[in-house]
């Protein structure tokens, strides 16, 4: 009897055991392989989830114009709605306009926004470092809560040093505008001249 004939009735004999192993080999490797596609379907389902949510911005920046005047920007730079954002504390809270006694959770616009669509900004005046220049060594932290279109809640807590805005403060008008006053002065005192020769 050769080699074949012996791996022949081998197989023969052990059919039912031979099928077994092989069918239990396979039946591990397609497990493995299920889980495989299952984590990474998971994973893929949280960074598009992720991808997909609202996410606020909150900045303190000086005017295009006046660089005395600060602007407090709200935007949703995420890829889904902003819903029900809410100011829930600011710490070290301060007055930002003596002549109202007006603190930072006064401001209206960063108290309550039913809504931000993705990309969209909601600019609002802050403070003015020619009324307050003390406002220059103030440093605080705002919290606010969010939801998105399913109702799940997010918090973002922003931090602030005005100590940076030292540098920038400026005194006198913006140039361009100070460019069209004299201008203006110069198209009166030549308007005067006129009348003053037609006069004579």
């Amino acid at each position: 009897m050769n080699i074949f004939e012996l791996i022949y009735n081998y197989i023969a004999n052990n059919i039912t055991v031979i099928s077994t192993i092989v069918l239990t080999i396979s039946t591990v490797i397609l497990a493995i392989f299920t889980m495989g596609l299952a984590k990474e379907a998971k994973k893929t389902r949280k960074f598009n989830e992720e991808s997909h949510q609202p996410k606020l911005s909150v900045v303190i920046a000086p005017s295009e114009r006046w660089i005395n005047f600060l602007f407090i920007e709200i935007e949703n730079i995420g890829k889904s709605p902003l819903y029900n954002l809410k100011l829930i504390k600011v710490k070290n809270n301060f007055v930002i306009n003596s002549k109202h006694n007006k603190k930072i959770d006064d401001i209206n616009c960063i108290k309550n926004i039913n809504y931000l669509k993705p990309q969209q900004k909601i600019s609002h005046f802050f403070a003015s470092f020619i009324d307050e220049e003390q406002l220059l060594n103030k440093i605080f932290e705002i919290e606010f809560s969010y939801e998105n279109k399913s109702g799940k809640l997010f918090k973002d807590r922003f931090g602030f040093d005005l100590n940076h805005f030292k540098g920038m403060v400026k005194f006198g008008g913006e140039p361009l505008e100070e460019i069209v006053q004299e201008l203006r002065k110069i198209n009166t005192t030549i308007k005067a001249n006129a009348k003053g020769k037609e006069r004579g």
